[in-house]
């Protein structure tokens, strides 16, 4: 009988023989499947590794507004989220995606943005990392919509 592995943490030697191109089944294991992540989540976790989500443009930051307890909450839930000065989300308009999620001109909003790199014009959130256009911050054509972007999906 396979084992079946939890989601959460796969052991790091297991994953080096996956990463080298062995099978689950030579680990002596079945992967979880995890959307379209035959790993797991846990594989990001231990190399750090986050989809390449393309550029955008016309891009807008949100800045969440939460209170003293609600941000104490939020921290202990999200720790690696910058909250400096508040959460953030981005919203703005697709201009290529390597992973095909969007199409180009497509508007988007990401998960909550870990670090914003302007140097490099990089910004990451838990899931992507997203290359912008600095010369079109804040031409979203949506204006901050602090806690209100957290009602926008697509």
């Amino acid at each position: 009988m396979d084992k079946v592995l939890p989601e959460r943490w796969i052991p790091a030697h297991t994953l080096l023989k996956w990463a080298r191109g062995q099978e689950a089944k030579a680990a002596g294991c079945n992967p979880v499947i995890v959307g379209s992540n035959p790993i797991g989540p846990s594989i990001q976790k231990v190399f750090n590794m986050k989809k390449d989500g393309g550029k955008i443009s016309h891009w807008q930051i949100h800045n969440l507004e939460l209170n003293e307890d609600q941000m104490k909450i939020f921290k202990q839930h999200f720790p690696d989220v910058c909250t400096d000065p508040n959460p953030m989300i981005v919203t703005g308009t697709v201009v290529d995606d390597p992973t095909g999620r969007w199409l180009p001109g497509h508007h988007f909003r990401s998960s909550y943005v870990i670090k914003i790199d302007r140097k490099n014009n990089i910004i990451e959130t838990q899931n992507t990392i997203y290359h912008f256009d600095p010369e079109t911050e804040g031409q979203d054509g949506m204006p901050d919509l602090g806690n209100g972007v957290l009602g926008v999906f697509y």
